[in-house]
């Protein structure tokens, strides 16, 4: 992990913070559910309370297993004939293969929209200022809302952000988005790749299944726990754990921010210790921009998860940073 940003990469955070960018593409798998009972059935998979969803809206949710481990962390959008489930790039057999083996009498099909759909985010104060100019109809407001336009003869999908990002997921075929980027730096819109994503996303405290999520993670572990899990719906496969942490008042990790020294060697996979004890391990880092240091995301031991404390020592030591960090207020450091 460097602590030597690039120009180029510095100027684009600036511009998500100013005005607006376009990150382009952003890798993700696209499931559709369709089927009579395609809603009914996720429900009794998955954290989220779906009843509650009206065609046009959507909420984060995790799938888990008989033993309450995490199978999938993905973002549920309701439309009045499917579901569609959004989640990390590679995961779609993964998910189909572990839903498929509960089908028995249900009427429902999994299609993999993946290969068909890219997803570009255009993220920054300025974004829906844009985006009515270049769509000229409403936009959705609150966060994984969405709505589908024609935009140059293609199909455009458009999806809030989850806050405590600025911005729309724009999900469209290839063709579509080479001309949405061409409209967007016609329009003065800067571009960026995957290097300013991976800043705003830990910034932001949003974790990715397969990078900072796996099988082994209980739910509440991930510290998600308002966005993702219904603590009064009906019964579903893998409650009973979530519920029992609930009743027990937490859990023994969460996941949260780490601040890295300048010089720090700690990469995705590496623990921070004391005398034998391991107090973090890290899943992803990223330079930050708004703290000018190395962030991670990690797990962190609870009695050691104190926002503001320093935890490991000389080049392994980190400072625990809530997340989102709000842009308001200066580094701590």
């Amino acid at each position: 992990m460097t602590s030597t940003p690039s120009p180029q990469l510095l100027q684009q955070y600036q511009a998500s913070r100013d005005s607006c960018v376009l990150v382009e593409p952003v890798q993700h798998t696209q499931l559709l559910l369709t089927g009579a009972d395609h809603r009914e059935f996720l429900h009794k998979f998955c954290t989220a309370d779906l009843d509650k969803l009206d065609s046009g809206q959507g909420s984060e949710a995790f799938v888990t297993s008989v033993q309450g481990k995490t199978v999938g962390y993905l973002q549920v959008l309701a439309h009045h004939d499917r579901l569609q489930l959004v989640t990390a790039d590679g995961q779609a057999a993964t998910l189909i293969g572990h839903l498929d083996r509960y089908l028995i009498r249900e009427q429902v099909q999994f299609d993999d929209q993946t290969e068909q759909s890219q997803a570009s985010l255009l993220v920054g104060p300025e974004s829906t200022q844009q985006l009515e100019q270049l769509l000229e109809l409403p936009l959705p407001l609150q966060p994984l809302d969405h709505l589908s336009y024609q935009y140059a003869d293609h199909s455009l999908q458009l999806i809030r952000c989850p806050a405590p990002l600025d911005g729309y997921w724009l999900v469209a075929n290839p063709a579509c988005q080479q001309e949405l980027a061409a409209d967007c730096q016609a329009a003065g819109i800067a571009a960026a790749g995957s290097q300013l994503w991976a800043s705003l996303r830990i910034e932001a405290g949003l974790p990715e299944y397969g990078i900072d999520i796996n099988e082994d993670n209980l739910p509440q572990e991930v510290n998600r726990n308002s966005q993702s899990i219904s603590f009064t719906k009906g019964c579903y496969l893998g409650q009973e754990t979530v519920a029992r942490i609930d009743a027990m008042g937490h859990v023994n990790r969460l996941l949260t921010g780490l601040q890295l020294a300048a010089d720090s060697s700690l990469t995705s996979g590496s623990t921070i210790s004391i005398d034998d004890r391991v107090l973090a391990r890290i899943t992803s880092v990223a330079y930050s921009p708004q703290l000018q240091a190395p962030l991670a995301l990690g797990y962190v031991r609870r009695d050691s998860c104190q926002a503001g404390d320093s935890i490991g020592n000389g080049d392994q030591q980190a400072i625990i940073r809530s997340l989102p960090l709000s842009p308001e207020k200066p580094s701590e450091a």
